[in-house]
């Protein structure tokens, strides 16, 4: 999967971090700040003691060897320690493609073959919230000229109140009833989704089991500023199926029960 030129990054971002960032590069007429060079500046949030730039939000580095975009929604700049670990990350990932590249355009080089960018795509989106809680979604996308592109996906739940992560039996006062009941809604589901992609074959091992719904990353579902009504578990390839299978998402509501467990300060 090669990923393409940087061109359209503010219209990625969605309509209100896009003109942030137009601001931010070009300089528009809306009375912003200005850095020695005369470079309009567009304060997204505050981290700290320092302002948190629209671009602060954006890594992008297009050469012939690399392609690595990353983009954060500017939500997760409400909480400094949730926006440095982010982006702490996206810079390790990014310090490592740079060796891998090198070493991957030699090999080709050396092999007589054309240069193929090893290519890294990730931006997150807010899939809910509400006054305690904070959850942000994230898709990436790599090629590292191995067999195939890799597809993943991950999610974070933010504890506002807190400033921490946490984890869906965190939500719960009594997490051991919910989660069985919320694993037998998901395990049929999930075998549901198998089936029809295996065209009814079973697949024995890993690829046939179940796998332990606390261990997944979980996105929540409901209105925003509203209790969560349901979670999404989500399956990058391999990890409920073989990689021809792609990725699973799978769907569960709340019964009345899991409701009324949630505590009380995740309401909304």
């Amino acid at each position: 999967m090669r990923i393409g030129n940087l061109t359209g990054a503010a219209a990625l971002l969605g309509p209100a971090l896009g003109a942030m960032f137009l601001l931010a590069a070009c300089g528009q007429n809306a009375d912003p700040a200005a850095d020695e060079t005369g470079t309009a500046i567009a304060e997204v949030e505050t981290v700290g003691d320092a302002p948190v730039l629209a671009s602060d939000l954006i890594i992008a580095e297009q050469t012939p060897t690399l392609e690595f975009r990353w983009r954060l929604v500017p939500e997760a700049a409400e909480y400094p320690t949730l926006f440095a670990r982010l982006r702490a990350a996206a810079l390790r990932d990014k310090a490592a493609l740079e060796t891998t590249a090198r070493e991957t355009a030699q090999a080709r080089t050396e092999a007589g073959l054309e240069a193929i960018p090893v290519a890294h795509d990730q931006m997150f989106e807010t899939v809910f919230e509400n006054r305690a809680l904070l959850n942000i979604r994230t898709e990436i996308f790599s090629d590292t000229g191995g067999a195939h592109p890799n597809h993943t996906l991950e999610s974070i739940i933010w504890d506002r109140r807190d400033d921490r992560q946490v984890s869906l039996p965190d939500l719960f006062v009594n997490w051991p009833e919910v989660r069985d009941a919320l694993s037998a809604a998901y395990c049929a589901k999930l075998d549901d989704m198998r089936a029809e992609r295996r065209g009814g074959a079973a697949l024995d091992g890993e690829f046939g089991t179940c796998p332990d719904l606390a261990a997944q990353h979980i996105a929540l579902r409901g209105p925003r500023g509203m209790a969560p009504e349901g979670i999404t578990v989500l399956f990058s390839p391999y990890a409920a199926g073989p990689y021809a299978e792609g990725a699973y998402e799978v769907e569960v509501d709340f019964d009345d029960a899991v409701r009324a467990a949630l505590k009380a300060r995740f309401q909304g």
